[in-house]
């Protein structure tokens, strides 16, 4: 009996902490990595109704002693709550750039630390379209079965994903607002909900603050990038911790590329 599982790196989806290769591009891993690598990471365009963008991906084997043979595929993706990447079947995102992406889709055999080279095109429809769009070229190789335990032989499969996103020039309309700002149960993590009200997806970014009856600011804390796709809704989970004893108010501001002021919000502490 066999078992199918899949790896989906959502650390190269958003941008990683690898370094880069000087000549190929391609993001140096950690050591003993083994697995596929691809640069960049994504691809953020903004293109005209009509327009036509070609570009490229580096894809290289790291840590295999063969040559190692990859799929090539169009997918289509969301985020769920905590940001995390989703696949989607064709047809499930409505804002899907899926059928905008042309790459040749024969498999890739990739010799060992031989970084190669995969084209693609991108050509905006003429119609009526608006705002921002996105899809993915992923990278998957070969299912490799690893020790069968009690007669189940399970199959790890490694997906790296390649993002493109594209934005219609000109009809962008940014917009988002903090949906929940709460202290959740037993008071351990403050819960942050912000929600895209625009039409582009957005990278937020913000700061946690505590201050004092008077309002002066005891400590503040920075949080992470986040991507907000439009329509959706991301949940940030801070932990409340070392908290300042004379804070009496706990505040947030979001901010993002196109908002025309910070997004902000506070709960009373005592």
């Amino acid at each position: 009996m066999r078992r199918s599982t899949h790896a989906t790196f959502a650390a190269l989806l958003f941008g990683g902490a690898f370094f880069a290769f000087a000549q190929s591009g391609v993001p140096e891993p950690p050591p003993g990595y083994k697995g596929i690598l691809i640069a960049p990471p994504r691809y953020e365009l903004v293109l005209a109704p009509g327009e036509l963008e070609r570009r490229k991906f580096a894809v290289l084997a790291k840590g295999y002693g063969k040559v190692v043979t990859v799929e090539v595929a169009v997918m289509d993706w969301t985020t769920n709550l905590e940001g995390g990447l989703v696949p989607l079947e064709r047809g499930q995102n409505p804002h899907s750039a899926a059928d905008w992406v042309e790459v040749a889709l024969d498999p890739l055999s990739l010799n060992p630390d031989e970084p190669i080279t995969v084209p693609f095109s991108v050509r905006v429809p003429k119609g009526p379209v608006q705002g921002s769009y996105w899809t993915a070229i992923t990278f998957s190789t070969e299912p490799a079965p690893t020790k069968a335990n009690k007669g189940v032989a399970v199959l790890n499969r490694l997906r790296i994903w390649g993002i493109v996103y594209v934005t219609i020039a000109g009809t962008e309309e940014p917009g988002a607002r903090i949906a929940n700002f709460v202290i959740g149960p037993e008071k351990k993590n403050f819960i942050l909900d912000v929600q895209n009200t625009g039409n582009v997806y957005l990278r937020i970014h913000g700061t946690l603050t505590y201050k004092d009856e008077s309002g002066k600011m005891l400590k503040a804390e920075k949080l992470p990038e986040r991507v907000l796709l439009r329509d959706l809704l991301v949940r940030y989970r801070i932990p409340v911790k070392a908290v300042p004893k004379e804070a009496v108010v706990a505040s947030v501001e979001v901010t993002a590329k196109g908002l025309t002021s910070p997004l902000y919000a506070e709960v009373a502490l005592k």
